[in-house]
């Protein structure tokens, strides 16, 4: 059983590293806006009731947390704290997924509820 979770876990992530390959390019061709969001971190990773990322929240509209499944289990609006609460989520790996005022997705990356 632990080896279907890791290769599960193997593909998810590999999706998530070709969204963000693919995120980053053709809608930002702007190299100063293309660089700024390739430096996107969520922090503390793993995270344990709260995690921030360091992009300003006036350039977000909205983030998407999803399972590791792709299931999202939470849609939160762009807050100017960047502060984004999570002590009710179960512990694992969740992919943050980052969406623009245009409502596109500019990055997805991997968080660890510890």
């Amino acid at each position: 059983m632990k080896h279907f979770y890791l290769v599960l876990i193997t593909m998810v992530l590999s999706g998530v590293q070709a969204v963000q390959a693919q995120s980053v390019g053709e809608p930002y061709a702007s190299k100063n806006k293309s660089q700024e969001y390739q430096v996107i971190k969520v922090y503390p990773n793993p995270a344990s009731d709260h995690f921030s990322l360091t992009i300003p929240a006036s350039e977000l509209n909205y983030i998407s947390i999803n399972n590791i499944i792709g299931k999202e289990v939470r849609k939160v609006k762009a807050n100017s704290s960047n502060f984004y609460d999570i002590s009710d989520l179960k512990r694992g790996i969740y992919i943050v997924r980052i969406f623009n005022k245009s409502d596109e997705l500019i990055k997805a990356l991997r968080l660890s509820k510890a």
